[in-house]
């Protein structure tokens, strides 16, 4: 499945690194630090841009006028890169002082998802919002811990969602009237590996970094791991095809383990890691504003 050996791209350390996105139109790759507040930029010719974020960042999204949608606490704001303003765009309904937005993903009709994670285990005050182009908000799914893996296939039938505290990765479907049901597709065993940020490729398959497990995971259209690709490190934290045929694969990894100690002088955690892949993602859609 590798046509490449791991490699460590830049020189970037994050605390918690969290969503890369490839900007196929550019050719550059976007990621996000979430706990240091900032959104990273790595050019083609190796040109290293970051802006600092007001509050914490849980995801963030390219929308088709150019700017960056970025997911903070309890609202989403819209980035200017050129004079690094950011603009108020909507608010979501939850209560920050409860649980924060976290992983957030674009559909194939340019509608932004976005998720809530708490910091207390066992506690369900998970949410998943759907966030339109005009700026509405609707809530599509709640009764979860931490919403992650986000990913949405050409079909616009079903989409993927995790819960990663419990350790199980589940399709969505909508019913006839606009209600949401989630069905079992793959389980981790949450102990040791948590499933978090997401992709699909070309083929339909679901690529998953779990988190504490050290390793990205590949599951097949009926949810039987086919692939595993070891890391350096034990904390992944999300996964984006890239570079001009899209069989890059970019994991961004975590320096602060949630689940144990964190391994002591690990000089790979916190990287941004790639590998030449055989199979081709999927471009990454944009917000419809």
């Amino acid at each position: 499945m590798l046509n490449s050996e791991l490699e460590v791209v830049g020189n970037s350390v994050s605390v918690l690194g969290e969503c890369p996105v490839w900007d196929a139109e550019h050719g550059r790759l976007y990621w996000i630090d979430s706990l240091s507040k900032c959104i990273h930029l790595l050019e083609n010719d190796g040109r290293y841009q970051r802006w600092q974020t007001p509050q914490v960042i849980g995801s963030f999204a390219l929308c088709e006028n150019g700017l960056g949608l970025c997911a903070f606490p309890s609202e989403l704001n819209l980035l200017k890169f050129g004079n690094d303003e950011f603009e108020h765009f909507t608010k979501t309904p939850n209560n920050p002082r409860m649980s924060r937005l976290n992983d957030g993903k674009c559909d194939r009709v340019g509608r932004f998802w976005v998720g809530t994670l708490t910091d207390k285990d066992g506690c369900q005050y998970g949410e998943l919002y759907r966030v339109d182009p005009d700026g509405s908000v609707t809530k599509a799914l709640d009764q979860f811990t931490n919403s992650n893996g986000l990913a949405f296939p050409p079909s616009t039938d079903f989409f993927f969602h995790s819960d990663s505290r419990a350790g199980g990765i589940h399709k969505i479907t909508c019913s006839g009237n606009g209600q949401y049901q989630r069905s079992l597709y793959h389980q981790t065993n949450a102990a040791i590996e948590r499933p978090d940020g997401a992709a699909i490729d070309e083929q339909g398959y679901y690529w998953s970094a779990l988190y504490g497990g050290g390793a990205v995971i590949r599951v097949d259209p009926e949810g039987r791991e086919v692939f595993r690709l070891r890391l350096p490190t034990p904390y992944p934290t999300m996964i984006a095809f890239g570079g001009d045929d899209l069989r890059t694969l970019y994991i961004t990894t975590a320096t602060l383990g949630g689940m144990k100690p964190q391994t002591a002088n690990d000089p790979m955690a916190g990287r941004l890691f790639s590998a030449k892949v055989q199979v081709s993602g999927l471009p990454e859609p944009r917000f419809g504003y």
